[in-house]
């Protein structure tokens, strides 16, 4: 069977608070396999996964590639 995580195990995974996961839960914005405020941990997974977050990396490349000289 699947790992359950609870809103406590998630916060330090995900590094946002409580409140947030409890927000982001009533949004829709986490997988909806919770049960009683615990998470399939492959759901979560998979949620990880599809997030994309840019990296530094990219942010700076972007700026770089869009930067125009001011006169």
């Amino acid at each position: 069977m699947d790992e359950l995580l609870t809103y406590d195990d998630l916060v330090p995974i995900l590094k946002v608070t409580k409140k947030t996961l409890q927000n982001w839960a009533s949004d829709g914005k986490l997988p909806k396999t919770h049960i009683r405020g615990r998470f399939s941990r492959k759901a979560i997974e998979a949620w990880i996964e599809m997030q994309h977050v840019p990296s530094a990396i990219e942010i700076m490349k972007d700026n770089l590639r869009n930067y125009k000289k001011s006169k």
